[in-house]
């Protein structure tokens, strides 16, 4: 660039503020890009999300019912957050809870946790079988997550199960969730 080989000051201000116009722009585009991606992962986390906590029923079996998921960090959507109720033969169950941590990890710890109560709720007619299911099944998934690693003592869920049964009677078993 014949501009770049003269000494003048000119020459020199000149230069510095292409390469700082160009550079600018460099680093816009990249930003805008980056915002872009960053956005749609959310969507993605966000729709996953929607998906394992289906929006419950005003009633179910004579109960009024409902739910709503706060996220702790104001800039997160995507939390640890679970929750369902379920009519069964054996009552209306419920699980409320929170995986520690957020993201697509914690979506994918929910899915398990919600997964195995889904079923469990309409197998098992004692609600300490249903936890010992949640059980096994964060056990395994967190085995599943990482092979070749034992499963880290800060990987949790804190848990609140409920049975009300056709009589009124309230069973609450409560695993560390305030």
């Amino acid at each position: 660039c014949p501009l770049a080989q003269q000494d003048g000051l000119g020459a020199r201000i000149v230069t510095s503020a292409v390469f700082f116009a160009v550079g600018t722009g460099l680093i816009l585009h990249v930003r805008r890009a980056l915002v872009r991606e960053l956005r749609q992962m959310r969507e993605v986390a966000g729709a996953a999300q929607s998906v394992l906590l289906r929006p419950l029923p005003p009633r179910i079996d004579g109960l009024n019912v409902a739910a709503a998921q706060l996220s702790a960090d104001r800039g997160a959507r995507v939390g640890g957050d679970l929750y369902e109720v379920i009519a069964t033969e054996h009552g209306v169950r419920a699980v409320m809870g929170d995986v520690r941590g957020h993201g697509i990890e914690a979506i994918g710890t929910v899915a398990a946790v919600l997964g195995s109560f889904r079923e469990a709720v309409h197998d098992e007619p004692d609600l300490r079988r249903v936890l010992h299911r949640l059980d096994r099944a964060l056990a395994r998934h967190l085995r599943e997550r990482a092979p070749d690693e034992h499963p880290a003592a800060e990987d949790f869920v804190t848990v609140l199960l409920l049975e009300i049964g056709r009589d009124g009677e309230i069973t609450a078993l409560n695993c560390g969730h305030p």
